[in-house]
């Protein structure tokens, strides 16, 4: 799920989309039942549904901040291209004799005549102002890969609750797994 946008960054083009669309969708059926499962395991007993809940919180609080994310990186990296457009923002992608107009008859400021653009990278001009599509991917593969990280670097305290020396990255230790196992029960 979080490598999901390499798709868009080797292919930043429709097929490229479905692929992405594909992959993250097949993250999400997999990690999503796990990552309950895996909040329920380290909940105490009696209190799996709180556990569940504090899970689920990322999403109400994210929500907001992620919406705003994505809204500057489409201002910056997905530039629009105001002169492609009639005055209420349609593509003017209807040939009219030698002008251009939007499905709906309105007119565009700009002369596009002979092709008419149907999407801002086929209006003149806009390959060259426009960035590399691959940035916004690079940007959005760096945020989405803090989550795993984040959990692998805290998976210790997790586990058991606090980091101690001589442990495991799971926070176990195999010779105190084997202790009660080796010794003879005391009568």
């Amino acid at each position: 799920m979080a490598t999901s946008p390499i798709a868009m960054i080797v292919s930043p083009t429709a097929p490229g989309a479905v692929v992405w669309e594909a992959w993250l969708t097949a993250g999400e059926v997999l990690w999503s039942p796990r990552q309950q499962a895996w909040a329920v395991s380290l909940a105490p007993p009696g209190r799996e549904g709180l556990f569940l809940a504090l899970a689920s919180l990322k999403d109400l609080f994210l929500a907001w901040p992620s919406t705003v994310l994505v809204g500057w990186l489409n201002r910056e990296f997905n530039p629009n291209c105001p002169g492609c457009r009639d005055e209420l923002g349609r593509f003017c992608a209807v040939a009219a004799g030698d002008a251009c107009v939007s499905a709906a008859g309105g007119t565009c400021a700009a002369a596009l005549s002979p092709s008419c653009p149907a999407a801002c990278p086929a209006c003149p001009g806009f390959t060259d102002t426009a960035p590399d599509p691959r940035t916004v991917w690079l940007v959005v593969l760096a945020l989405s890969l803090t989550s795993p990280l984040l959990i692998v670097a805290g998976l210790p305290f997790l586990r058991d609750g606090v980091l101690s020396f001589g442990r495991d990255a799971c926070g176990t230790n195999d010779d105190e797994e084997r202790k009660p196992l080796l010794e003879e029960p005391k009568v």
